[in-house]
C-alpha cells in the first residue's frame, strides 16, 4: 500500500482511522458546561508506514531527551565538580537523555498508543482538504466512540 505522508509503498503500516464533521450549534447547560452539537461528516481511513510513524514518534520524544543531556552538559561543563558524587550525579543527568528517549519510544509504540498517535497524524495529513469542504470538527477513534 502506499503511505500517505511519505509516498513509499509497503505493507509495514497499518490503516488509521479519524472521523470529521461540522459544529451546528452550542448549549449551555450552567455557567461552566456547554455543549457542542455535531453533525459528523464521515470517516476517512489513511494509511501510514511503520517508518512515518516511528518519525512522528521521535520528533515528539527527542526534544525531552536531548534537554535532559543538555541540562546535565551544561551542569558539567559551567561547575566543574571535583567531588565524585556530583561528577556522577551530572553524568547520569547526561546519561538519562537518551534513556529516556528509548523508554518513550518504546512506550509509544505499544498498541494502543501507536494507534492514537497514527490517528493524529493521519488527522494533520487531511485537515486542511477537509476544512476546505466546510468540516470543523476532527476526531480519533478514542475521541468518536464517546459520542457513540
Amino acid at each position: 500500500m502506499k503511505c500517505a505522508k511519505c509516498g513509499s509503498e509497503t505493507n509495514a503500516g497499518e490503516n488509521y482511522t479519524f472521523y470529521y464533521g461540522t459544529q451546528v450549534g452550542s448549549g449551555r447547560f450552567d455557567r461552566h458546561t456547554i455543549f457542542e452539537h455535531l453533525r459528523i461528516g464521515g470517516q476517512e481511513n489513511v494509511f501510514l508506514c511503520q517508518r512515518c510513524l516511528q518519525r512522528q514518534i521521535a520528533r515528539k520524544a527527542l526534544p525531552w531527551a536531548a534537554l535532559f543531556s543538555l541540562a546535565g552538559l551544561l551542569a558539567l561543563l559551567l561547575t566543574r565538580p571535583l567531588e565524585p558524587f556530583l561528577l556522577a550525579l551530572y553524568l547520569l543527568l547526561i546519561a538519562t537523555g537518551p534513556l529516556f528517549y528509548r523508554a518513550v519510544q518504546s512506550e509509544w509504540m505499544k498498541p494502543q498508543t501507536r494507534l492514537l498517535i497514527g490517528d493524529r497524524l493521519a488527522i494533520q495529513l487531511r485537515k486542511a482538504a477537509l476544512r476546505q469542504l466546510g468540516h470543523d470538527r476532527f476526531f480519533g477513534r478514542d475521541e468518536y466512540s464517546r459520542f457513540t
